[in-house]
């Protein structure tokens, strides 16, 4: 279970979005939500499929899809191919 999934004393808890990130003009709202979420899981790699992101966020999987490359590409997260699929890492 993840830092995000646990919740604390008021039953809801929260994702860290890194103050550089969050200043980033040149990131969407959805590249920084991403990072937030893949850095919920600590110093581990995350595993969420691309439909989990798209569903907590509320937009397409293939949407998902292009801002995690533009992610990769603009070196701020690794993606690795797995053999249960990718993992992500933010890497900054």
């Amino acid at each position: 279970m993840s830092a995000a999934d646990k919740g604390g004393k008021l039953g809801f808890s929260f994702i860290p979005i890194p103050v550089a990130i969050y200043q980033r003009k040149d990131l969407t709202l959805i590249d920084k939500m991403l990072v937030g979420r893949i850095l919920s899981f600590g110093a581990a790699s995350c595993f969420l499929a691309q439909e989990t992101f798209a569903d907590e966020l509320g937009v397409h999987r293939q949407h998902i899809n292009e801002r995690l490359k533009s992610l990769v590409t603009k070196g701020i997260i690794e993606a690795k191919r797995g053999r249960y699929g990718k993992s992500y890492k933010v890497i900054l």
